[in-house]
């Protein structure tokens, strides 16, 4: 690709994955491994206000420059799906930000517009950047607006931008990221482009670049892998700063703690290695024997959990009332 459209200090990796090589911005750069950055929405089934019969919502993420995603340009027959959210925690409201997304009414629509996609990445990530290819027709858009959540309830919008870049078949378009982490994406299109549109609008993929954040998430709640220690058990150590440690030791894959501290206190356990990456697999133990009863098991999330084989199409309630 053009080398305006890199980000600097990176290196391009391949076109098919569209994946560059950067240095994580928040790791001292003397001894920072190098993060990948790759298309996250790969593969993952985007949810939409709609599409069409053999240009279905999956092609938009498909990763094939051939296929296209094309939203319906009449009236939908059925009421739109809502968008399904996980709930919040018990006592917990979600803190709402304003502008905020929500999903458009009936009555607001006109067939399908404006038109959106929202893409779930499965785990928290940085964003360095968006890629937008139009389709072998022009079904494009004029006004683009990007939104970003960490929890898929509260939502802020990122930017707005006009162009008619996308009024022209076969056009790409790379729109920059942000600092934020962020799991769920959403892009809205608006304005048809005049003179042009056949109905209406389409994308032949949606690419959003960036990498996963690296953290530490609970694995087991009473049960441990006996893989490799990496240093010294320790005791009487708070939860936060195990985790702290583990974070620092790019070679930590995980720590068992103390089963009465797996939420939070003090607790004793031991750094484990070589665990994530081969020594075991599942919670079976296949490879690998578990530790049973006295201590669960913190593992380091390094990479997004892999894409739902189907998109969950059920009718749920609404992401915002009016």
């Amino acid at each position: 690709p053009p080398a305006r459209n890199m980000p600097s200090g990176c290196c391009w990796k391949g076109l098919q994955a569209c994946t560059w090589l950067c240095l994580a911005s928040n790791v001292a750069a003397a001894a920072a491994p190098v993060a990948e950055v790759t298309n996250l929405a790969l593969g993952r089934v985007p949810f939409g206000s709609s599409d069409t019969y053999g240009w279905g919502l999956i092609h938009a993420t498909d990763g094939n420059l051939q296929s296209e995603w094309r939203a319906r340009h009449d009236e939908p027959a059925q009421p739109i799906p809502a968008w399904r959210v996980p709930e919040p925690a018990f006592g917990q409201a979600p803190a709402y930000r304003v502008p905020r997304w929500r999903l458009p009414m009936a009555q607001e629509m006109d067939g399908d517009y404006p038109s959106f996609l929202l893409v779930d990445l499965g785990a928290p990530c940085q964003i360095d950047s968006m890629r937008l290819y139009s389709g072998a027709r022009a079904g494009g858009f004029e006004a683009l607006k990007t939104y970003r959540s960490l929890d898929g309830l509260a939502w802020a919008l990122v930017r707005e931008e006009n162009s008619r870049s996308h009024c022209t078949a076969g056009m790409t378009s790379v729109h920059a990221g942000w600092a934020e982490e962020t799991r769920y994406v959403l892009i809205q299109m608006e304005d048809r482009c005049s003179g042009v549109h056949l109905g209406g609008f389409s994308l032949s993929e949606w690419e959003v670049l960036g990498w996963p954040v690296v953290d530490m998430v609970p694995k087991f709640a009473k049960s441990w892998p006996h893989c490799e220690n990496l240093k010294p058990c320790f005791s009487f150590v708070d939860l936060a700063q195990a985790k702290a440690d583990c974070l620092a030791e790019f070679d930590c894959d995980g720590f068992s703690f103390s089963v009465a501290s797996m939420a939070g206190g003090r607790g004793g356990g031991c750094y484990k290695t070589n665990c994530s990456r081969g020594s075991y697999g599942n919670v079976t133990g296949t490879g690998v024997h578990f530790g049973r009863g006295s201590h669960g098991y913190w593992e380091k999330r390094r990479t997004t959990p892999p894409p739902e084989a189907r998109r969950l199409t059920e009718v749920t309630k609404q992401l915002f009332t009016a």
